[in-house]
């Protein structure tokens, strides 16, 4: 017969013993878990992505004050390509010369390498001059994920608002080249601007909703 110490050893050690093959099962089932995780995530198609609104037009069309309210009527980002000209572009349009294609090239491949992250992050609306089609192109004209908006305005209305704008260093006399630039877009929505910003964002709001 066992002594009684001796059992109580014993139980102890079973006892310890099972704790182990427990714990041992346990890590075997959540690697188990991992692996599916990670092979079911390595199929997992790529993340729908949501939408991008570039509101186009000549400066002074008012893309900045309509791009901000209406980001903030959707809930979403505003972003404004002025902000990511290069430093020898801002010193161009300062002095009153007309950027080329050259010039914009740059700013548009590095507006357009930005469309992904802010899609994942839920979309935004981008201010963005656009003017030719050409350059619509290479900030990706034909995605189903961009949705375009035209500012359209008479050079006489959007000059007066150039005048009275403080604290941007566009020069109001590149006006009548970037007219000479625009070719509208045949896509997208054209909206007016001679109406108030609170009717053009509710329409937008409408469309895009």
């Amino acid at each position: 017969m066992l002594s009684k110490q001796h059992t109580q050893r014993t139980g102890r050690s079973g006892t310890f013993c099972s704790k182990i093959s427990f714990k041992r099962s346990q890590c075997r089932t959540e690697r188990s878990s991992l692996r599916a995780i990670a092979w079911n995530h390595a199929r997992l198609p790529a993340l729908e992505l949501e939408m991008i609104i570039i509101i186009m037009g000549v400066s002074g069309s008012g893309k900045t004050t309509i791009g901000l309210a209406l980001a903030k009527k959707l809930g979403v980002m505003f972003k404004d390509a002025d902000d990511y000209h290069s430093q020898r572009n801002v010193e161009k349009m300062a002095k009153g010369i007309p950027l080329d294609d050259a010039d914009r090239k740059e700013w548009l491949q590095t507006l357009s390498g930005h469309f992904r992250i802010w899609n994942m992050q839920g979309g935004a609306v981008l201010a963005c001059s656009a003017l030719k089609e050409s350059y619509r192109a290479v900030l990706g004209a034909e995605s189903d994920e961009i949705k375009w908006v035209y500012l359209s305005g008479t050079m006489e209305k959007i000059r007066e608002r150039l005048d009275a704008r403080t604290a941007h260093y566009f020069n109001p006399k590149l006006l009548e080249s970037q007219f000479e630039t625009l070719e509208e877009p045949e896509y997208g929505v054209q909206i007016e601007t001679d109406q108030s910003v609170r009717q053009i964002v509710e329409k937008l709001a409408d469309i895009f909703k």
